[in-house]
């Protein structure tokens, strides 16, 4: 799922825009399969298979119908329901936008933290490095809605309970097949090692859109971002945020928890160009047609 800085600028608001074309559809396809290929290619002596037995196939096949419809689906000119654009017509329950993302990011902290305190009370049975990741990953979520973003109306209430779920059975999947105890000290090492760039990059992009409302007079403003990679393409930070995941599958280092990954390089792929997308309408000259949806000088 998308990250709760959304409501920051604006995102994915306006209709029309730029229309993605065939090579901007098949680009972050490309390069899922790339990575994957690279990533089974380089953990094949470690990698899990995927969870078998009637559930097992039943995650498998929704994990691999969400990664390919995802992309398309996010990418369109639909927003978000935590969107402060979105259609809310009609009597929908609704939540301060803090209060909301709270709601969603919470039940992960909590999964998460069961899935830490059962690995460090059993430690020849596993390692905790993937709950300890997940649990770091969703606590910085908490810790960024309630101290770093600004928020402004609200979202509705049934949204954020169904999230904050996904995002529950999300964790609860990648620490319960984590294979962690197994694998040797080099892939747990790279695995932390992404996990921090990621998530420090991730923060420190989210800073940076934070500070574009730190005064009033911006209070209700929307205003370019600058500063970070943010002059190359318009959501580094969703790229930051994939570089964390990545590192938390490698410490999985099991076909499902690969699948969360790729899951969420489609979605905030579809969501970096919808974004960029909005920008362009926004901002007009201030905001460069060649700048890339997430990956600098590539995507």
């Amino acid at each position: 799922m998308a990250s709760n800085e959304e409501v920051l600028h604006g995102k994915n608001a306006a209709e029309g825009g730029e229309v993605s074309t065939p090579g901007s559809r098949l680009l972050p396809i490309a390069l899922g399969l790339g990575g994957l290929c690279a990533g089974a290619y380089l953990l094949k002596d470690s990698m899990a298979p995927p969870l078998s037995g009637g559930i097992g196939m039943a995650i498998t096949g929704f994990q691999v119908l969400s990664m390919l419809s995802s992309y398309s689906m996010e990418a369109g000119t639909s927003t978000a329901p935590y969107s402060k654009f979105a259609d809310r017509a009609g009597n929908v329950a609704m939540v301060a936008s803090r209060i909301g993302m709270l709601i969603i990011y919470t039940p992960a902290v909590v999964t998460s933290a069961y899935f830490l305190r059962h690995a460090l009370g059993n430690p020849l049975d596993k390692l905790p490095i993937t709950a300890a990741l997940v649990f770091t990953h969703f606590v910085k979520r908490d810790f960024e809605t309630l101290f770093l973003h600004k928020y402004s109306g609200g979202m509705p209430l049934a949204s954020a309970v169904f999230i904050g779920i996904f995002y529950a059975l999300t964790a609860a999947l990648c620490c319960s097949v984590s294979t962690s105890a197994t694998l040797p000290a080099v892939q747990n090492q790279l695995a932390i090692g992404l996990f921090a760039v990621g998530s420090l990059g991730n923060l420190y992009h989210h800073w940076l859109l934070a500070n574009l409302r730190s005064s009033p007079s911006k209070s209700t403003k929307y205003v370019a971002p600058t500063g970070g990679l943010f002059s190359l393409a318009a959501t580094p930070h969703y790229l930051f945020e994939l570089v964390a995941w990545l590192g938390i599958a490698i410490s999985a280092s099991q076909a499902n928890a690969m699948f969360v990954f790729l899951n969420m390089t489609s979605y905030l792929s579809g969501r970096a160009v919808a974004q960029n997308r909005w920008n362009r309408e926004k901002f007009g000259h201030q905001w460069p047609s060649t700048r890339r949806n997430m990956v600098p000088w590539l995507f």
